[in-house]
Order: structure tokens, then sequence, then C-alpha cells
């Protein structure tokens, strides 16, 4: 695993916000809303990652 800190966004949260997106886009039978909740998902999730590895 290689440490890219110097990085100001995290890509982590991308493909789990994105899995997230699409099954909830499945679950409401709407690709509209899982889209929008992907794209969520994928900055909450990226914003979390980011405030983690700034603690460290």
């Amino acid at each position: 695993m290689e440490e890219k800190s110097k990085r100001s966004f995290n890509w982590a949260g991308i493909p789990i916000g994105l899995m997230l997106g699409i099954s909830t886009g499945i679950a409401l039978d709407s690709w509209a809303l899982g889209l929008s909740f992907a794209i969520t998902y994928s900055v909450i999730f990226s914003a979390a990652f980011n405030a983690n590895n700034k603690q460290h």
C-alpha cells in the first residue's frame, strides 16, 4: 500500500460511494437517484477518509 499524504483529495471513497449509490438506485428502481446518491456518498466518504488521514 503506498502512502499519498500530500494529496488533498482521497480517492478511496469513490468506489465505496459508487457501490452504495448503485445499490441504492437498484433498490429504489431509479438510476437518477442512484447516480445522485453515488456522487453524494463518494464526496462524503472521500471527505471522511481525508479527515482520517490528516489526524495521523
